[in-house]
C-alpha cells in the first residue's frame, strides 16, 4: 500500500469516526433540545402537609415555568419516603420522573437507619441541584406535665411507661433513640408513616413526644396546640425565636442533625437534559418570591452543583454510617 493509500484510508476511518460520534451525540442534543415535551411527576416520599409537600409545591410552578411544561406534585409516603424514592430508582430515565430526595431516602435511612432498602442512593440516581436546609426541634403534647427540657427528661425517666416519641422521618426516628440514651429510660419509639400522621397523634395526646421539622411542628406551637422543648440546630429558629437550643436548654452536644433536599432524577439521566433541569432549579432558587415562600416555612435555601451534592451525599453516608455505629442505634423494621 503506497503512501497516498494510507492516508486516504486513515482520512476514510476519520470521517466514519466523525460520523459515528455526530450519531451518538445527536439524539441526545435534540432529545435535549425538544425536553420537556409532556409533564414532568417530581414524586415524594411523604404526604400532603409535611414539610417536602410544602417545599415540593413552592418549587412546582417555578420549575415548570422555567421548562416550559407543568410540574406535578405526586405523594407517595411510605417507609420514610424510601418506598417513593425507590420508585423513581427503578423510573425511565428520560426526565419526566424525578424526585426531591430528603436526607431520610438518601441517607439516613441507606446508611442504617431503614431495613431492605433496594436501591444504592450514589449509583441509582442523577443529581440535579441541592436545594435546602431544615432544622428540628423537639415537641409534646400539651397536658405532658413538663415546662421545660430539665423537667421533660426528668418526668420522662420517672413515667417511661407514659411517655412514648413518635417519629415520621429517620431523622425522628435518630433523635427519639438519642433521647432515650440521654434520659435513661426505656421510651417507646413509635414510627408513622409521615410527619402529618404523627403530629396529628401528638396533639391528640395518644403520643406524647415527637421530634419534628420546624417548618411543620411550628405553626402547631405557635397555634397553641404543642409546646416546644428546643431546636436541635446549634442556633435558634428564626421562625421559632423564643425556643432554646438543645444546648441552651441544658442538653450538650446533641447532634445537629439538619434535614436537607435535594433534587434527583434516575441514574442514566442523559446529561443534556440534566443540565437543563440544573438550569431550571437554579433559576428558580434565584427568585425572591420563592425565597421568601421557603424562608417563611422555616427552610433555609442552600443551592449546590450536581457534583456539589454529590460529594456532599457521599460525606453524609459516611458520617450517618459512623454515627449509627458509634451511637448503637439498630435499623427499623
Amino acid at each position: 500500500m503506497n503512501a497516498f493509500s494510507r492516508a486516504t484510508r486513515w482520512a476514510n476511518l476519520g470521517v466514519l469516526c466523525s460520523l459515528a460520534l455526530a450519531g451518538l451525540v445527536a439524539p441526545n442534543a435534540a432529545l435535549a433540545q425538544h425536553y420537556p415535551s409532556k409533564p414532568i411527576r417530581l414524586l415524594i416520599g411523604f404526604a400532603p402537609g409535611s414539610a417536602t409537600d410544602s417545599v415540593a409545591r413552592i418549587l412546582a410552578e417555578p420549575l415548570g415555568a422555567a421548562l416550559g411544561q407543568q410540574v406535578v406534585v405526586d405523594n407517595k409516603p411510605g417507609a420514610a419516603s424510601t418506598l417513593a424514592t425507590s420508585m423513581v430508582a427503578k423510573a425511565a430515565a428520560d426526565g419526566y420522573t424525578l424526585t426531591l430526595g430528603t436526607n431520610s431516602a438518601m441517607a439516613t435511612g441507606p446508611a442504617g437507619v431503614m431495613r431492605n432498602i433496594d436501591y444504592d442512593p450514589v449509583k441509582d440516581f442523577t443529581p440535579i441541584g441541592k436545594v435546602a436546609t431544615v432544622n428540628f426541634m423537639l415537641v409534646g403534647n400539651t397536658k405532658v406535665p413538663a415546662q421545660t427540657l430539665t423537667e421533660l427528661m426528668a418526668y420522662s425517666k420517672r413515667n417511661a411507661d407514659k411517655v412514648n416519641c413518635a417519629s415520621g422521618n429517620t431523622n425522628g426516628v435518630v433523635f427519639c433513640e438519642l433521647f432515650k440514651q440521654r434520659v435513661g429510660a426505656n421510651l417507646m419509639g413509635v414510627p408513622y408513616k409521615s410527619t402529618p400522621q404523627a403530629l396529628t397523634d401528638v396533639i391528640g395526646g395518644q403520643v406524647q413526644l415527637m421530634f419534628v421539622d420546624v417548618p411543620s411542628g411550628g405553626p402547631r406551637v405557635k397555634a397553641g396546640q404543642l409546646q416546644a422543648y428546643a431546636v436541635t440546630s446549634l442556633k435558634r429558629s428564626a421562625v421559632l425565636p423564643d425556643v432554646p437550643t438543645m444546648g441552651e436548654a441544658g442538653v450538650q452536644n446533641f447532634p445537629d442533625n439538619s434535614g436537607w433536599w435535594g433534587l434527583y432524577g434516575p441514574a442514566g439521566l442523559p446529561a443534556p437534559i440534566a443540565a437543563k433541569i440544573t438550569a431550571a432549579l437554579d433559576q428558580v432558587l434565584q427568585r425572591e418570591d420563592v425565597k421568601q415562600r421557603l424562608n417563611n416555612l422555616g427552610v433555609e435555601i442552600s443551592p449546590a452543583s450536581p457534583q456539589e451534592l454529590d460529594r456532599f451525599l457521599k460525606s453524609q453516608l459516611q458520617d450517618w454510617r459512623k454515627f449509627l455505629k458509634d451511637f448503637n442505634i439498630q435499623p427499623e423494621n
